[in-house]
């Protein structure tokens, strides 16, 4: 079947080839940890290589075959000064990884008549019932903005681009708090609020755009609705069924002293001002970007694993999946952070999570990862059949 590429973070598609890659010594490779698998140990040989290539200190690679997990190793540090390893389970902020989790969701809560598709999802005049979120907008709404539904939130067809204030909502936490009058960062109400006085780029339901902002609207839907908070429905509805404990996947935290003690650094050479008071110039994955806001959009961390059983249980698009047969590939980015996530048609599932991502014009490509890891996929043919000990 032909492949078709799901590629929702720079929404571009990843072409990949099949040639045998040949890889140079490296002079300091990373240490690894976990279970070394000798029937798997060119996916060893590809990550030292990507890692060194492009500067990278910290990643996790996990692999599935058939639904078993054949694969799951740790590379490189876990601290800055890099001195601690880092673990196979170490848990990564997830980025835009985290969208089909939040559309697999959603539509649970479809399927369970606890949420229509056809739902609009501002109560504004016009707009009928049921509708989800009755605030007051913070400027005059575009008049389209009543005709948003369910559907197009989650089909990035409501009508926003990136280019207006939408391509992830937590770096504008400072603009909008001054906006609004209020101190920084802004609650997710106020968000919501600035937001809906913003015009829409396209008529809702026309044009695609890749959209973040709609998706944190759905991680906050899903706790209106359950009455739970985003983080506890999808541990108990999402990832609890498929044998994954709440241990394996939590809340990305803005601040370093509040991420998980699992978590690893997250390396990058831009810096800001801090979203939170003092508002002390920081370096941008710790304080320059309110992650606490952007819940379902790409503020949830997890573990290799715990993504390993997502993609054996769902689709890229969320929906439940039934045996093998499609390929997707879903990549997330935010500073200090670069995750795929790639379903591949042979059974085959690939979650790889890093601590840094391509900074500037002239940077490498992070997204070879995928065809790095897929050719050597398409280079094993006697894979392991249970998991390693």
């Amino acid at each position: 079947m032909k492949k078709l590429f799901l590629i929702l973070f720079l929404a571009a598609f990843v072409a990949c080839d099949n040639n045998t890659p040949t890889n140079p010594p490296i002079d300091n490779p990373l240490p690894m940890s976990g279970v070394a698998v000798p029937q798997l140990a060119a996916f060893d040989d590809a990550m030292q290589q990507y890692t060194a290539a492009r500067g990278k200190k910290a990643g996790t690679l996990a692999i599935m075959k058939d639904g078993v997990v054949v694969f799951e190793r740790g590379y490189g540090w876990k601290d800055r000064e890099l001195k601690t390893l880092l673990r196979p389970d170490a848990l990564f902020r997830l980025a835009s990884v985290t969208k089909p989790i939040t559309a697999a969701a959603i539509r649970k809560l479809i399927r369970e008549g606890r949420l229509n598709a056809t739902d609009k999802v501002f109560c504004l005049p016009g707009s009928g019932t049921p509708c989800w979120f009755n605030l007051e907008p913070f400027g005059t709404p575009d008049p389209r903005l009543k005709d948003i539904t369910i559907q197009q939130l989650l089909d990035h067809k409501a009508g926003w681009e990136r280019s207006n204030y939408d391509g992830v909502p937590h770096y504008w936490s400072h603009r909008i708090a001054n906006a609004l009058g209020i101190p920084s960062p802004p609650s997710e109400q106020d968000y919501v609020r600035f937001m809906m006085g913003q015009p829409l780029n396209y008529a809702p339901g026309t044009t695609y755009s890749y959209s973040s902002f709609g998706y944190m609207l759905l991680g906050l839907i899903i706790e209106q609705v359950t009455g739970q908070t985003y983080l506890h429905y999808v541990q108990e509805n999402i990832f609890n069924p498929l044998g994954i404990p709440d241990t394996e996947i939590g809340l990305a935290r803005s601040l370093p002293e509040f991420h998980h003690p699992r978590e690893p650094w997250y390396s990058s050479s831009f810096v800001g001002t801090s979203v939170f008071p003092p508002y002390m110039t920081v370096p941008l994955p710790d304080g320059g970007s309110h992650m606490e806001a952007v819940k379902g959009a790409g503020g949830l961390i997890a573990s290799s694993r715990a993504l390993l059983k997502f993609l054996q249980a769902y689709w890229a698009d969320g929906t439940p999946r039934s045996g093998n047969g499609r390929t997707y590939i879903f990549f997330g980015g935010i500073d200090g952070t670069f995750t795929m996530a790639y379903w591949k048609s042979d059974g085959v599932n690939i979650v790889a999570l890093f601590n840094k991502r391509k900074e500037g014009d002239l940077a490498p490509n992070d997204f070879e990862i995928m065809s790095i890891l897929d050719r050597v996929a398409d280079s094993i043919t006697n894979w392991p059949t249970t998991e390693p000990k």
